[in-house]
């Protein structure tokens, strides 16, 4: 499926986080192929690593913003982030 974003790892040589079209978020280890794969709740509007690396956050269509631990990325947190039309994009602070 296509690729809508991929941002390399702050801090890691060969780590890759991206969304695509599947609605999925992919953590990629460049040397070893695709390590693991999270089911996003709709399509994905932006991708943001934390400065240092430890946490991954997701926007989506449906209004959502999902931070989660890419050590087990199957323990986001997700919250209701706007009512508004407008795509979204992340911004890290701190």
């Amino acid at each position: 499926k296509k690729a809508t974003f991929a941002t390399f790892h702050p801090c890691a040589d060969g780590v890759i986080a991206s969304t695509s079209w599947d609605l999925t978020l992919r953590l990629w280890d460049v040397q070893q192929g695709e390590k693991q794969r999270v089911p996003l709740s709709d399509q994905a509007f932006h991708v943001a690593w934390s400065p240092n690396g430890e946490s991954i956050a997701v926007t989506t269509k449906d209004k959502q913003l999902s931070v989660l631990d890419p050590r087990q990325p199957n323990s986001a947190v997700t919250m209701a982030i706007h009512e508004g039309a407008r795509a979204t994009k992340l911004c890290w602070i701190g």
